[in-house]
């Protein structure tokens, strides 16, 4: 008989998947119709003063959050509430409710990880996540997947194909394939990147806000095409300041607590869901 998932396991599994977000590379073709190729310079236009806007929001997001994860072949598990801050160019924290409070506490700045796991009274410290996850700046990375704060260079947009309705620009980035498929009101219906020996991921944006008047990403999905996991967050609330407040991401370990690396993480979680 097959155990039913504890909701501890479920929040180390969102715990895991959100700190995978920063380790994970996210990945078109055919001639276009004539009418759709007249539309680019259109699109492109469109898809870049939304995202001048989004950068503009995403200088200080806060954001409650509903979570639902998969792995590998389980079912989807029930959500769990989960608050992200996240500000540019890249720092985030994310808090994960539990049934008596924070079930864990996460802050990453640019390539360095701290996390809290008040239920075992515990913390890990990470100074070097990039170079474990093979990812130069996963703070950053996390917070430009969030905000679809994908910006295709100019020699991605010469050479933009159309895929169905949506014009796909790729190019490199980091010795990574990145991809944005962009729809007709110059928002972004999904975004992959990919390496050699890497499985690819994609960001689906299904569904926007109008914040402030611009849109921004109101629900979106991230999967890897191995099917390994699947990660959907709907934003019930956000909130956006002009400034980043640098407290909102102070998190310091008491003196004396040892660094560890990002395996040490990983078992870490792992024991959070044994609980």
């Amino acid at each position: 008989m097959s155990r039913r998932p504890r909701r501890t396991d479920q929040l180390a599994r969102v715990a895991t998947l959100a700190l995978a977000l920063a380790a994970v590379a996210l990945s078109g073709c055919g001639a276009p119709p004539p009418s759709q190729s007249l539309d680019a310079g259109g699109r492109r236009a469109r898809y870049e003063d939304a995202l001048a806007a989004r950068e503009r929001l995403a200088a200080s997001v806060d954001e409650d959050l509903l979570v639902w994860t998969r792995l590998q072949s389980d079912a989807r598990l029930p959500a769990v509430e989960a608050s992200l801050a996240t500000a540019t160019p890249g720092s985030f924290r994310l808090r994960v409710g539990g049934v008596l409070g924070t079930a864990l506490d996460v802050v990453v700045r640019g390539d360095s990880a701290t996390a809290r796991i008040p239920s075992r009274r515990s913390w890990v410290v990470v100074p070097s996540l990039g170079d474990s996850l093979g990812v130069r700046d996963p703070a950053a990375l996390v917070v430009r997947t969030w905000g679809a704060l994908w910006r295709p260079p100019g020699h991605a947009w010469t050479s933009a194909v159309w895929r169905d309705s949506l014009l796909v620009a790729s190019w490199i980035e980091d010795e990574d394939s990145v991809s944005v498929g962009v729809g007709s009101s110059g928002l972004p219906a999904w975004a992959e990147r990919s390496r050699e020996g890497r499985a690819r991921v994609r960001a689906r944006y299904l569904e926007w806000s109008g914040a402030s008047g611009r849109p921004w990403p109101a629900r979106l999905t991230l999967a890897d095409a191995a099917g390994t996991f699947s990660v959907e967050c709907r934003v019930e609330a956000a909130r956006f300041a002009p400034a980043s407040d640098a407290a909102r991401f102070a998190l310091a370990p008491p003196p004396g607590t040892q660094a560890l690396g990002f395996a040490d993480l990983r078992r870490a979680l792992a024991r959070l869901g044994r609980l």
